[in-house]
């Protein structure tokens, strides 16, 4: 499915009815990422509508000259959230950079979100400031890799905690294609110039009060965990967890842990 907004193309697609919850993937992947780790849930819960958008210039998206900056891509997904949602208050899950757009969209309106989930969320844009921790291959891989591969398994790699067969088939599948589809161009000019939100300091300044989870991987060189602390007095109804033998791909690494934790966040929003 697609929509137009600020002269982009968005491509989503949507599973089930019932309560609204929108998921927002990490940069520069695409909904498959989080499609895949999120609707395992859903197999025998039902009254969850759930809308997985690819983002400008990402995935299935097309960019425009609207998007410049973070700001511009905020309120893209704000306008996309009002069109697919009307006025119905929604749920946010949020994976990297999809994390950090989610607290931009609390923030500017905490009313309409009646709950976040954070996945390994970014909450400093600006890899410079960022508390973390020192890069962990904690499993070496021990299984063979086609000549092909090898290119795509040395980026695994860099972003692993383990690195076994489970953790490659799922990078394969959940990640991989969406880092193929991104827009290069795009992609970097943005990472470049535009990915720090203008009120990303108000994320420690404003109070949230619906159920949310931060959830962090111990060995997350990409985003770390400690910053996400930083916004514990923010939250006065949140869970924040640090799992270990878990990097910036915990879905993948810890599959159980996520679902387990998910679950249990779902629990309090019903």
């Amino acid at each position: 499915m697609k929509i137009e907004i600020n002269g982009c193309s968005i491509h989503y697609k949507i599973r089930g009815t019932g309560q609204p919850i929108l998921c927002i993937h990490g940069f520069p992947e695409d909904h498959e990422v989080m499609l895949n780790c999120v609707e395992p849930m859903f197999e025998k819960v039902e009254g969850y509508q759930r809308v997985y958008i690819d983002l400008p210039g990402m995935g299935k998206s097309t960019t425009s000259e609207a998007i410049q900056t973070a700001d511009d891509m905020l309120a893209v997904v704000q306008q996309f959230a009002a069109q697919i949602f009307k006025t119905e208050k929604y749920l946010l899950v949020g994976q990297s950079y999809g994390g950090y757009l989610s607290l931009g969209m609390t923030v500017i309106d905490p009313n309409r979100v009646r709950g976040l989930f954070l996945l390994c969320p970014c909450v400093k844009a600006d890899r410079r400031t960022r508390t973390l921790p020192k890069r962990e291959l904690r499993q070496k891989p021990n299984f063979f890799i086609n000549d092909e591969e090898k290119e795509s398994f040395s980026d695994f790699l860099e972003m692993a905690v383990l690195a076994n067969e489970d953790t490659w088939s799922r990078y394969k599948k959940d990640i991989l294609p969406g880092l193929l589809r991104a827009d290069s161009n795009f992609v970097d000019t943005y990472q470049t110039n535009g990915y720090e939100l203008s009120f990303e300091s108000d994320f420690e300044k404003f109070t949230y009060d619906k159920p949310t989870t931060f959830l962090t991987g111990k060995q997350d060189d990409c985003v770390g965990y400690q910053d996400a602390f930083q916004l514990l007095h923010s939250f006065s109804h949140a869970s924040f967890l640090i799992i270990d033998d878990a990097g910036h791909n915990l879905q993948i690494e810890q599959p159980e842990l996520f679902q387990d934790i998910f679950r249990k966040w779902l629990a309090k929003v019903e």
